[in-house]
């Protein structure tokens, strides 16, 4: 029996909250949210919500989440999440690695990306591509910059 929008929500809020940095952690909801793909706008909308809104070390563990979400989505042949998360990229990028203090970030999430960029789904190398884009673009904004001995940070 396929559950209402409010308990899905409730039920994936609940699993988020004690999502980890274990492959087996992120497993679990992402099976979750495929077991209830019909509510993909609405469980997606609880991963940006909670981005959004948490500590930056929780924004790396759900980056990694949205790698293996958008992996077993292109797996089971399911596009939506691949789809949000590609129209998303710029702001779920700057989410995890802000730039009023994320730069701490910006290693893992560069790390996950090129991970993923080694994924044989031709869709989501693409996807992933952008986000490997956008990091080094942010990776290079906070990389120290040599000015007369002293280290200052680019600005952007």
């Amino acid at each position: 029996m396929p559950l209402d929008p409010f308990e899905g929500r409730i039920q994936f809020l609940e699993q988020l909250k004690y999502l980890s940095a274990s492959q087996s952690s992120s497993l679990k909801l992402a099976q979750f949210a495929l077991k209830n793909r019909a509510l993909h706008e609405d469980l997606y909308s609880c991963i940006i919500e909670k981005l959004s809104s948490t500590s930056l070390n929780e924004k790396v563990n759900i980056f990694y989440f949205l790698g293996t979400l958008v992996d077993q989505s292109e797996r089971a042949q399911f596009r939506p999440y691949g789809e949000m998360v590609r129209r998303d990229l710029d702001r779920i990028v700057s989410d995890v690695a802000p730039v009023d203090g994320g730069a701490v970030n910006i290693p893992p999430a560069k790390n996950v990306s090129l991970a993923l960029t080694r994924s044989n789904s031709s869709g989501f190398e693409r996807l992933i591509g952008q986000a490997v884009n956008i990091i080094n673009l942010v990776f290079f904004c906070y990389a120290p910059a040599q000015r007369a001995g002293n280290k200052v940070m680019r600005r952007c």
